[in-house]
């Protein structure tokens, strides 16, 4: 049974032509501008992400400094009024 239903799937495969996929045309040029805009894009979209990537890390590593600094600060100023009160 399995032979039969099999028989005619490969006659119908090797009997098929071929078609071409609708996003390959045979315009090279169109192709080639439509490749390069869209490296552009990706350039463009890749140089913004890695600039707020940067802000974002410069950010953070504020945030941390601030947070050490007011620590320090605190640390100080609970051992002075520790010292101001006996």
């Amino acid at each position: 049974m399995r032979k039969i239903l099999l028989l005619p799937l490969i006659l119908m495969t090797f009997m098929s032509s071929p078609t071409e996929a609708w996003w390959w045309s045979d315009d090279d040029d169109q192709q080639q501008a439509e490749v390069s805009r869209l490296q552009y894009q990706v350039d463009q979209e890749q140089q913004s992400k890695d600039t707020w990537q940067i802000i974002a890390f410069v950010l953070g590593v504020g945030c941390v400094v601030t947070l050490v600094a007011g620590a320090a600060i605190g640390s100080h100023a609970r051992q002075a009024a520790k010292e101001d009160n006996p």
